[in-house]
């Protein structure tokens, strides 16, 4: 049997940088940027990052106009492809993007694109709030909105229930998923996030059967659940070695 490659577990990560580079070169300012994704790909690192040296040495003498043209243009293609987590390093995103965006905001405070960019790469809810409040339709930043500040947190107060355990108070998690109805409400057009409603609806139903199955007699919340018919997955546990 043909072995297969080494690099095969990551595959998804390497097909999505030579994608990116096909992007990225068709503006000819960001050549090397895509040099620097091609030779990611072929796992030649040491060249990858002499050639990304290359392209911030290159785009810091432009003007903060240019410079946050190409910073759209980069998360822009990075949005489409999330799978290359090679892409974003830590030079490219000290060094340009998180710069960039910080100081055009800051002359341009209701520019669309740079709230949506600081909201999701610097973790600013006021900015995503301040986007949504100028366009509702950006599903991008509700949905991050959604996930990140609301999602996230139920998930991780319920990440032990199945043991008996909440880590945040009822109130605060129900309040939660108040917020993200809301959000989800908001959306001119949910097509394009409606798999949160399940989500959400999920995660009510939780509680709800929580709440009774605090009243109850049960020895354990998966017992209740399993007489009660309701079939949810729990998160795994992993014991320390």
């Amino acid at each position: 049997m043909q072995s297969l490659p080494l690099f095969c577990w990551n595959q998804d990560n390497f097909q999505s940088l030579a994608k990116l580079a096909n992007l990225l070169e068709q503006d000819t300012q960001l050549a090397l940027l895509a040099s620097y994704c091609r030779l990611r790909e072929e796992g030649r690192r040491k060249e990858a990052f002499q050639a990304l040296e290359g392209f911030l040495d290159k785009v810091k003498t432009l003007s903060l106009e240019r410079r946050y043209q190409i910073a759209n243009e980069i998360l822009e293609a990075k949005e489409t492809l999330p799978q290359a987590h090679q892409f974003m390093s830590q030079p490219l995103w000290e060094r340009l993007i998180k710069p960039t965006i910080n100081q055009y905001l800051d002359k341009n405070p209701d520019c669309l694109s740079a709230l949506r960019w600081h909201g999701i790469y610097s973790n600013s809810s006021k900015s995503l709030r301040k986007l949504l409040e100028l366009d509702p339709s950006d599903h991008l930043a509700r949905r991050t909105f959604i996930v990140r500040w609301f999602l996230q947190e139920v998930d991780f107060a319920t990440h032990h229930i199945n043991e008996g355990l909440l880590l945040a108070r009822l109130p605060d998690i129900e309040e939660w998923l108040d917020e993200a109805d809301k959000l989800l409400a908001g959306a001119p057009d949910s097509s394009e996030i409606i798999d949160l409603e399940g989500e959400i609806n999920e995660y009510r139903q939780l509680i709800s059967d929580w709440r009774q199955y605090q009243k109850s007699d049960f020895s354990s919340f998966p017992a209740w659940c399993i007489r009660h018919g309701r079939h949810y997955t729990w998160h795994k546990k992993f014991a320390k070695k």
